[in-house]
């Protein structure tokens, strides 16, 4: 069982560091630390002889702790909001003297990406590449977010980890409108590790590239495209201003890097590339193309869309209906 699993919920005995007085408090992952005290009151007495501590006082901590006892419902973000302060310093004192149990950890298949052998490991793996996010803040973290009408797509990943938490809804202001977005955040220092190996690291968006073969075997990696094109592709029909049929066109946004390897095993696979590139982010410390958006038209990128979807079980919904429509010749 991966280190992360393991939680513990049990009353522990300890002694405190300040006042020596003995103590019980409920253990849980990353609390217990060299020192331990059996109050707010010992802590702030013993560790503001240094002046990193001494930034709130006393007085206005135990108020915090007071107000979060009284406000289970509230989480440690808002409570930090009302207060003004950081969320880890309340989470920190929730958990050591709020006298809450510690909440159980969400299961979930931890090793999931440990080995991308299946199409499904494949495509889930391109997906998160262009629309997940790899995190450490304290713990490492999984973020995918995306617009409430493609839930969906969210529920075919959380079955496929075997997922027994809830996808939330959140609000998100862009501009002057709310939209809502689905969410899942998966907490694992494993499975965000194993992401990172196979290339998609924290801050990938300055530098994502295709994995190698010993990574991702050659067989799966036209899911895993079909993973990343789904979050970050597009396809549809043009018309030429004299000419009476709609021709294919297909784009897709990523770093130099990703698309230069996208663009080579297309060319090993159906012989085709991609020659239109538009530049879309330069990093002007670095001087280096970032981000970029390769396109193609007629009927090429038909054959680039059909090799990608062919046979596939596993696909964006919305995506993948626009594909099947402009099959049949639709806009």
């Amino acid at each position: 069982m991966a280190k992360n699993m393991y939680i513990h919920t049990e009353l522990i005995k300890l002694k405190c560091t300040c006042c020596g007085r003995d103590f019980e408090r409920y253990n849980s992952q990353k609390l217990l630390s060299c020192n331990n005290y059996c109050s707010l009151e010992c802590e702030y007495n013993y560790e503001c002889r240094w002046s990193k501590y001494r930034k709130y006082s006393y007085e206005f901590k135990y108020i915090l702790l007071e107000f979060s006892i009284e406000n289970e419902n509230k989480s440690t973000r808002q409570i930090a909001k009302i207060f003004g302060c950081s969320k880890d310093m309340v989470t920190n004192i929730i958990k050591k003297y709020g006298n809450r149990k510690p909440k159980k950890l969400i299961n979930f298949n931890r090793d999931y990406f440990k080995k991308i052998d299946t199409e499904e490991k494949a495509y889930f793996f391109g997906f998160i590449m262009a629309d997940g996010c790899v995190s450490k803040s304290g713990s490492y973290n999984l973020d995918i977010t995306l617009k409430k009408s493609d839930e969906n797509h969210l529920i075919k990943f959380s079955k496929a980890i075997n997922y027994e938490g809830t996808i939330k809804t959140r609000k998100i202001k862009l501009g002057d409108k709310i939209h809502l977005a689905s969410r899942i955040t998966l907490s694992s220092e494993d499975m965000c590790k194993d992401l990172i190996k196979l290339g998609c690291g924290i801050n990938k968006t300055f530098n994502l590239e295709l994995p190698s073969y010993n990574k991702v075997p050659k067989h799966l990696m036209r899911h895993l495209i079909r993973g990343v094109w789904d979050g970050d592709g597009c396809i549809g029909h043009y018309k030429y201003k004299k000419c009476i049929s709609k021709k294919w066109q297909v784009s897709i946004m990523g770093t130099k890097d990703l698309l230069e390897g996208i663009s080579k095993f297309l060319y090993e696979e159906i012989g085709d590339t991609f020659g239109e590139t538009t530049l879309l982010y330069k990093d002007k410390r670095l001087n280096n193309e970032i981000t970029k958006t390769f396109y193609k038209h007629g009927k090429r990128a038909e054959e680039v869309i059909k090799y990608l979807y062919k046979n596939c079980n596993f696909y964006l919904d919305r995506k993948y209906d626009l594909y099947k429509k402009l099959l049949k010749g639709g806009d």
